[in-house]
């Protein structure tokens, strides 16, 4: 069973793993985001993408990102092993 916390392990955080998924993953789009994807071995792990152009202030940035993360982190169980990189869009 995995932890209920969210620890680094379970992050995207290298530039070559984003620029991977991001050229090799899969990719599927809604109006305010975009999920690219890319399976793979171990835990599912999570990396965003939040802009200036979603919002101009670190606030309102950090406020979605820890929305994304949380959400992740209740249904990171039930997903498949791989990579996941939410884009926020403007």
């Amino acid at each position: 069973m995995t932890s209920p916390r969210f620890p680094r392990t379970a992050r995207v955080r290298a530039r070559s793993d984003f620029d991977r998924i991001f050229q090799h993953g899969r990719r599927v789009a809604l109006p305010v985001l975009a999920l690219h994807w890319q399976s793979g071995e171990g835990e599912p792990r999570l990396g965003l993408a939040v802009s200036r152009k979603v919002d101009p202030h670190a606030v309102g940035r950090n406020r979605i990102k820890r929305a994304l993360r949380e959400t992740f982190r209740h249904l990171r169980k039930d997903l498949a092993a791989g990579d996941y990189v939410v884009v926020a869009r403007p």
